[in-house]
């Protein structure tokens, strides 16, 4: 997919429903393997050892679920505006991040992963949304890289160069305007 220029009017990135039903189908199959292990296990196998495979089953099993209701209802990924940028590509989603809240974007990787970091000017009210396993995630992301808001492009109909030029080509075009100055230290 070759992303568009901003223009002033909202750029909408949706969801690969290729990824998501190859995420379907892998946890799906996780679950009846952790289940066939459950059902199958024989008396020697240790306690610790079947806890963890019925984690993994419980895990899995609301990776399918989540998967299987964002296929029957695929919203669009990410939408870009003049005004902001809005993520629903995963579970731990940013939500809506304003352009003038963004002093700078850099992009990390965790593995073969990369993503883009959004460092805010009050990162606060970031940490305060979502439920409490998003809020765990924001904060795992600013431990990591110094900002609880990050976006990737696992999740999107769009390779992460086209992401990251047309990301950084909104932020270059609407992330001064009325921007309060920074800080002087």
């Amino acid at each position: 997919m070759q992303a568009p220029e901003p223009s002033g009017q909202e750029t909408i990135i949706p969801l690969s429903k290729r990824k998501l039903t190859w995420t379907v189908v892998g946890a799906g199959a996780f679950v009846i393997a952790a289940i066939a292990i459950l059902a199958f296990a024989s008396r020697s196998i240790a306690m610790y050892r079947l806890v963890i495979v019925g984690a993994g089953a419980v895990f899995f099993g609301l990776v399918f679920a989540f998967g299987v209701k964002r296929l029957r209802h695929m919203p669009p990924g990410l939408t870009l505006t003049p005004d902001a940028l809005l993520d629903n590509s995963n579970g731990v989603s940013i939500g809506a991040v304003r352009w003038t809240e963004v002093t700078r974007i850099t992009v990390s990787s965790i593995s073969t992963t990369r993503f883009l970091v959004f460092h805010v000017r009050d990162p606060a009210p970031y940490f305060a949304r979502g439920n409490v396993l998003q809020r765990m995630g924001k904060r795992a992301n600013a431990a990591m890289v110094g900002s609880p808001v990050t976006l990737a492009s696992v999740a999107l109909d769009i390779p992460f160069d086209e992401l990251h030029r047309l990301v950084q080509a909104y932020f270059q075009k609407y992330g001064t305007q009325a921007a309060p100055p920074a800080p002087s230290a």
